[in-house]
């Protein structure tokens, strides 16, 4: 720290610079301030720098202080300020006692512990999404397997197949497809079961997009069927 001024306003610089090092929600609501400073749209109201609680809440995100989508942070700052039952974001003015306010109820319930997600926690969460992930991707080839049985008799010949195939995976070649389809057809009459084609998408480990998938499913039901409802659930 600079000695120079010395005296009560040394001192009191010192102190003010202490104070910010040890508590950084407080620097926090410091560089929100000087940002309010240097927009010309935002003001002061009784000597305190105020902005709309929208402003406030974008301010807190552009500084890194929080992962929340800004319309969420702004409906609360709103609240926290609740002046004159306004609780419109664009509208409500917010001063540092509503950011206090904030700040004071994060510390009640827990601080930097209230939302944290343990490792192990988060591994899992992933894991579970993927296989959540997997199992629409299943389901929906099974849902295709259907659209591309054109013949209706409950089995994929191999035009069916490979028009499927195609579909999903537009590069594949036709060996490729005969060899994929020559895994799964049965022997006697060399067509293939949905189960057999379940199974051998979980076994090779055939995969595709979510939303792409959904958008051939939709395509090939619209192309069957026109705007009406198939009667058998497609």
């Amino acid at each position: 720290f600079s000695s120079s001024g010395g005296g009560a306003s040394g001192r009191a610089e010192e102190d003010d610079e202490i104070e910010l090092r040890m508590d950084p929600l407080l620097l926090l609501w410091r560089n929100i301030e000087n940002q309010i400073t240097l927009n010309s749209n935002l003001g002061k109201s009784h000597g305190e720098s105020t902005c709309t609680a929208t402003r406030g809440a974008e301010l807190i995100v552009e500084l890194g202080a929080s992962n929340l989508p800004v319309p969420l942070l702004a409906r609360t700052l709103a609240a926290c300020a609740a002046t004159n039952g306004k609780l419109r974001p664009e509208e409500t003015e917010i001063r540092k006692d509503a950011f206090d306010r904030l700040v004071g109820a994060w510390k009640v319930f827990g601080g930097e512990t209230s939302a944290v997600c343990r490792e192990s926690i988060a591994l899992w969460a992933g894991l579970w999404a993927l296989a959540q992930e997997r199992s629409l991707e299943v389901e929906l080839l099974g849902k295709l397997y259907a659209l591309f049985d054109t013949s209706g008799d409950g089995w994929l010949q191999y035009g069916e197949f490979a028009e499927l195939m195609s579909s999903i995976l537009p590069t594949i070649s036709k060996a490729e497809t005969e060899e994929l389809f020559l895994c799964a057809a049965e022997e006697v009459t060399g067509d293939m079961t949905k189960e057999a084609f379940l199974n051998l998408v979980i076994r090779l480990g055939i995969s595709a997009e979510v939303d792409d998938l959904e958008q051939i499913v939709a395509k090939r039901r619209e192309s069957l069927y026109g705007n009406r409802r198939s009667i058998l659930g497609l």
